[in-house]
């Protein structure tokens, strides 16, 4: 009986990512003047919570960099500066706890990076051909688009949760047993479950689709689709 009522802890968590940490293999000393940084995370980042309040650049005077421009792809933040860094200066780069991945997890600890410019840094452009850059652009119009919805997806899930869980207290005020709450409850925790399975589908397969139409990898759907997929086993695991 409790493996059934907890099927209902699934849905609360059923489109939540698991830990969010950023990752990357930073140079710390020695740096070109031009240095753009990738910052890898575990998951795939939403790109509303990139901005120049959870990750950003400060000088040795602890000021941030005004000229500090950020793109998010998937699962990195790239960093980038508008003007050369100053040759031989401390800068540390932020990544607050305030970036969260597109489920609605926030980074589980702030990353504080200090590098060092070298005194004779390159201050070149940054190589690559520009159908490259059109390609990529592209294909970031395209993951952004599903991103948004997997993430209305989400809301949209946990909302129509929250409303099973306030109608169930107020069932429990009125005096409702345990074997009633079951009865009532149960089928409409597993319906929810089963229309989110169906709906999130339906908005992948139409993302590999789009992809395919358009001459990229259909790889780059997986992502979503295996975070889905571990982070419902990761509560059943833990809750059923």
């Amino acid at each position: 009986m409790i493996k059934k009522v907890n099927i209902g802890l699934l849905l609360l968590f059923l489109v939540l990512a698991s830990h969010v940490s950023a990752e990357s293999n930073w140079d710390q000393t020695g740096v070109p003047a031009n240095k753009e940084w990738n910052v890898q995370f575990n998951t795939m980042i939403s790109s509303g919570s990139v901005n120049n309040e959870t990750v950003y650049v400060t000088n040795e005077d602890g000021k941030k960099l005004s000229s500090i421009q950020l793109e998010t792809k998937f699962d990195k933040v790239i960093v980038s500066n508008n003007k050369a860094y100053e040759l031989g200066k401390t800068y540390q780069l932020h990544i607050t706890k305030g970036v969260q991945s597109i489920w609605g997890k926030f980074i589980s600890k702030e990353v504080v990076m200090e590098f060092v410019v070298q005194e004779n840094a390159p201050t070149s452009g940054a190589s690559g051909s520009s159908s490259k850059d059109n390609q990529d652009e592209e294909l970031s119009e395209i993951i952004n688009k599903y991103e948004v919805k997997f993430t209305n997806l989400e809301d949209k899930t946990e909302d129509q949760f929250n409303q099973l869980v306030e109608q169930a207290k107020d069932d429990i005020a009125s005096g409702a047993t345990f074997d009633e709450l079951e009865s009532k409850y149960l089928q409409e925790f597993e319906e929810l479950e089963v229309i989110t399975d169906e709906t999130f589908n339906y908005i992948y397969t139409n993302l590999v689709n789009e992809l395919k139409d358009n001459g990229y990898s259909s790889s780059y759907a997986e992502r979503f689709k295996n975070e889905y997929e571990e982070s419902k086993q990761d509560i059943k695991n833990d809750y059923i």
